[in-house]
């Protein structure tokens, strides 16, 4: 009877140890899927957060492009003709866009549209001329400098009432190998062969040039 006692003692011990246990699993499960549901839901707000700031930067990015192709083509004509593509051109303004005729590269007025990712866009630039001050900075005011001008390309799209718009501002320059000499005044005499580098003086003295009953001007003496 004793024996049997302890062992009726022992699977109650028994039994009872084994519903504790069952009940702290049952209570860790509970805990682990509420973590689960938290770590799932946070997950699926930062997806839906990344999922919507790359809508947003998508046509910011497409703008930037199209802005940036624009300047890179402009940068092409002026080192091809710079007199010709760029310095013809009247200030702002005034809008332009480059265009592909017949194979080449052309600058026309107006404005192009554009699909980039499916956002259509219009692309434009304008030009501004450029000054500067006695150290060569560019400045306003200031010196034209006719050999540097401001380009503006520019990239608009449409958001619902809206009409954003993303600039890129880039200075070029006329290239060695289309230089020019800008002249004020013939005060400084002659002297110059080839590409005039100070802006007073002109090529080698001639029969019939008079620099001296006006200073600062030339008069030809026709025969």
């Amino acid at each position: 009877m004793r024996t049997d006692g302890l062992n009726f003692n022992e699977r109650r011990l028994r039994q009872k140890a084994s519903a504790s246990q069952g009940g702290q699993s049952l209570l860790e499960l509970m805990v682990a899927i509420g973590i689960s549901a938290l770590l799932i839901g946070g997950a699926a707000t930062v997806i839906a957060l990344a999922l919507r700031v790359d809508a947003v930067n998508k046509p910011l990015q497409g703008a930037l492009f199209a802005a940036q192709g624009l300047i890179d083509n402009i940068a092409v004509l002026g080192e091809a003709d710079w007199r010709g593509n760029i310095g013809a051109l009247s200030p702002a303004p005034a809008t332009y866009y480059v265009d592909s005729l017949g194979g080449d590269l052309a600058i026309l007025s107006g404005a192009e549209t554009l699909v980039i990712d499916a956002v259509q866009y219009t692309r434009y630039f304008t030009i501004e001329d450029v000054t500067r001050d006695t150290t060569g900075a560019i400045a306003t005011p200031g010196t034209l400098d006719p050999s540097t001008k401001k380009i503006t390309a520019t990239a608009e799209w449409q958001e619902g009432v809206s009409t954003p718009k993303f600039s890129l501002v880039k200075y070029v320059a006329r290239s060695a190998r289309n230089t020019s000499s800008a002249q004020v005044d013939w005060s400084g005499g002659s002297g110059q062969v080839g590409t005039f580098a100070a802006s007073d003086k002109y090529d080698v003295a001639g029969a019939g040039i008079d620099t001296v009953s006006q200073p600062g001007t030339i008069k030809l003496q026709l025969p």
